[in-house]
Order: C-alpha cells, then structure tokens, then sequence
C-alpha cells in the first residue's frame, strides 16, 4: 500500500509518429525488385529535475544538467532488394542494401542509474545507424528446401551500455554505468536444409555464426553469440509423430567485459555445449493431437554465452551466469476448433 499510494513524478516524454512504403516492381520473369522507405519523427523531453548518483546509502542527489530539455528529430531509414529467379531451377537469388536509423530508447536516455561518458546525463547520446549489405539464395522444392543467407553491418554511433566505467571525481574514483556511442561492425551467416527423406521421415538442420567488432576500443563486440548448430529427426505418419533434436553451440572466446547492451553484459567467455530433446505425439482424433517430450535429455549444466540481465536494479547487478534448465519434462494437448 505504501508503494502504490506514493506520489509519482513524470521523468519523460516521448512522441514517435511514422510512415512506411515499400514497391515491388517486376523487371521482367526473372527479376524483381523491391524497395521501401520509412520515416521516423521522434521528440523526447527530460522532465527529471533531480539525478541521484551513487546507490543505496552513499547515493546523493545532483542537478539535472539536461533537465527540460527536449531532442526532435527525424530518422530515414531505407533498402533496396534485387530478387532473380533462376530459369529452370527451384532456387531465387538476392542481393540488397539497407539502412536503418534507430532513436535512443527510455532505457537508454533515461533509466537510472546511466550516464554519458562526460556527463551525469545520457540524454544526449546520438541515434544510431546501420548500414547493411546482405546477399543470398533460397532452394524450395517438393523433397527439399533450403537458403543460405550472408551479411555485413557497418554501425554508426551504435548504442553501447558499460557497466563499472570508473568517474574521477572532486571525492576519488566512482564506479557507474554509461551509455556511449561507438563505432562497430558485424558479419555473419546463416545456412539451413529441411529434406523429405520419405514421406513420413524428415531431417533438417541449421548452422549459424555472427562476428562483431567495436572499431572504437579495438575489442570484440559484446553480447555477440558464439558459432551454432541444430540438427532435427522428425517421423510423422499422420497419427504417430516423434521427433529429436541436437543443438550444438561453441566456446565464446571473443567477449568484452562489462560491455553490451540494455538487455545484458558480457561476463567472461562461456563454454560449448551440447544439448538434445526428445518428444513424441498421438492424434485422438483429426483434431486432437497429445504430445510430450524431454528437454535437456541428458541433464546438461550449461548456461548461454550472452546474457539476459533483465531489469537494471542499483544494487543488484549481474556478475555471474544463471544456469539453463535442468530435465525437464513437458505435456501439452492441442485441440483446433474448426
């Protein structure tokens, strides 16, 4: 009672109105192309009068240096596709550019508890923008579909949050958390088969890998995932269904302390793991399928490489990883209504 019955005090404002259109245009049988534009009109407004450095005890209250201030502007984003189908082949092709333009959020403008590099307040840190080349094919067949898919990002001031960044200050040292603009790159790809082994026997599998570089610190892009691959076994004839699963994921060795994002921070490199699933299902009726299963078969101890610190608590942050779930076992029953 004593919480929901405090006084609330508005720390911001934020406005976003948008436009999107994109054209598909044939350039004959073959080719098509694909264009779209977007545009983004943001205002913001920093209404906190007062910001409280420090945690718990030790926190003291400063002023605001952009108090009142407000930041209006309008984002472009665009891309431009070329598809080409094949002749006489199941298989499309594709190569485009794009750019995005994306506005600061609350989290990162104004959550408690960050600050710019030079400043008590982050409310100036600049909207970032990405540069995208992607290019690849998609196979679709009757017995087997498939795509491989590669990209490159080049990221202009990309929003990075840093936790434990040391502030000299009049009194000593104070360890913070800020946002900051840095220049980055990634690159990557992704590849996947399904294949129709028979009619009632289906494998597919994936293999996907991201590289990421923080040009500014000449460090490894936090909050990067590290090389992963997924191999599924499904049978299905219709009133039985089983189906198995083997994800394989390696060690991350390229990580950057303290570094990453709003949703979570590079803690030290992780190792690999290996992890399968089993499950089988019954269909009563046409409409009625009982399934269950088994995640995790073999009870691995394992925890993912980037992190999900969730909600920004002063006093509370993150410095270890949370393990995954055990064995788990499942049940689950569908029933569709027609």
């Amino acid at each position: 009672d004593n919480y929901t019955s405090a006084s609330r005090v508005e720390d911001a404002n934020f406005n976003n109105y948008g436009l999107f259109g994109e054209l598909n245009h044939y350039l004959n049988q073959q080719d098509k192309l694909i264009i779209g534009l977007r545009a983004d009109n943001w205002k913001a407004q920093d209404k906190r009068q007062m910001l409280s450095i420090g945690s718990g005890m030790a926190a003291t209250k400063v002023a605001n240096p952009s108090a009142n201030k407000e930041r209006h502007t309008t984002l472009m984003s665009g891309f431009v596709r070329l598809e080409r189908d094949l002749i006489n082949t199941p298989v499309t092709t594709y190569i485009g550019i794009g750019r995005t333009s994306r506005f600061p959020d609350y989290w990162e403008l104004i959550s408690a508890g960050k600050e710019a590099a030079n400043n008590l307040s982050a409310f100036g840190v600049s909207s970032e923008k990405t540069n995208q080349l992607d290019l690849g094919l998609v196979y679709n067949h009757e017995q087997a579909t498939g795509s491989v898919s590669l990209f490159y990002n080049k990221i202009d001031d990309y929003l990075m949050v840093q936790t434990n960044y040391p502030k000299v200050t009049a009194n000593g040292t104070r360890m913070t958390t800020i946002v900051r603009n840095i220049e980055a790159s990634t690159w990557g790809g992704e590849a996947g088969i399904a294949y129709n082994i028979n009619p009632i026997w289906k494998i597919d599998s994936t293999l996907a890998y991201v590289h990421g570089n923080n040009k500014t610190d000449g460090t490894p892009l936090a909050q990067i995932p590290p090389l992963e691959g997924r191999i599924g076994l499904t049978y299905d004839d219709k009133t039985w269904t089983v189906g198995t699963f083997l994800r394989l994921v390696t060690q991350q060795n390229r990580f950057d302390l303290n570094k990453g994002n709003i949703v979570g921070q590079d803690l030290g490199k992780n190792n690999g793991f290996t992890i399968a699933a089993i499950n089988a299902g019954y269909r009563l009726k046409k409409d009625m399928l009982l399934t269950g299963g088994i995640d995790n078969l073999f009870d691995k101890n394992y925890a993912e490489f980037v992190s999900r610190g969730g909600a920004s608590v002063t006093g509370y942050d993150q410095s270890m990883r949370i393990n995954e779930p055990g064995r788990s076992f499942w049940l689950k029953f569908n029933l569709s209504l027609n």
